[in-house]
């Protein structure tokens, strides 16, 4: 308010716009990483959040489905933010590759185990084409689950649409 000079004060007015649009896609980015709503409401509501706000300029129907409720109870924060970075990444998949409708998410628990199944209606692919050395989503999904002492298993088919299954010990 203290200075006169309109060009100035025009340049400063500038700075702070970029700075505040830096600060908001900064916590934009942390929040996807690690949502506080993990913490706080658990994987189900993160996973629920975060296809809503990558889906909404999209018409792809997201279906989630479980048998339990997932909470820090049932699952360690190690295991509910892998699983969390495995649908992130797949997610990021379908949107670039699948051309899919439907995205379907299954979370559940049998015995000791946790098992996430994410299925899309897309175009699929031949898995053993995939060249993991220049494409590395699948690689990211396969280390991701081992991180978390989980199995990783994918089928898909050209024509066929996809399916990922983590498999966790919990």
């Amino acid at each position: 308010s203290k200075i006169n000079d309109p060009s100035l004060k025009e340049i400063i007015d500038e700075q702070i716009e970029i700075s505040n649009c830096v600060i908001k896609t900064s916590k934009t980015l942390f929040n996807s990483l690690h949502p506080s709503m993990l913490d706080e409401l658990g994987l189900e509501a993160a996973i629920k959040w975060y296809a809503k706000t990558k889906l909404k300029l999209t018409d792809i129907k997201l279906r989630f489905r479980t048998n339990i409720i997932i909470d820090s109870a049932t699952t360690s924060k190690e295991i509910s933010l892998g699983l969390f970075r495995i649908f992130q990444e797949a997610l990021t998949n379908i949107l670039q590759h699948a051309k899919a409708t439907i995205i379907s998410v299954e979370l559940n628990k049998s015995n000791d185990n946790l098992l996430m199944q994410i299925k899309d209606n897309g175009f699929g692919f031949d898995v053993g084409k995939v060249d993991t050395l220049h494409h590395h989503g699948i690689l990211g999904l396969r280390e991701r689950s081992l991180a978390i002492g989980g199995e990783f298993t994918i089928d898909s088919a050209v024509g066929k649409g996809t399916t990922l299954k983590i498999k966790v010990l919990i």
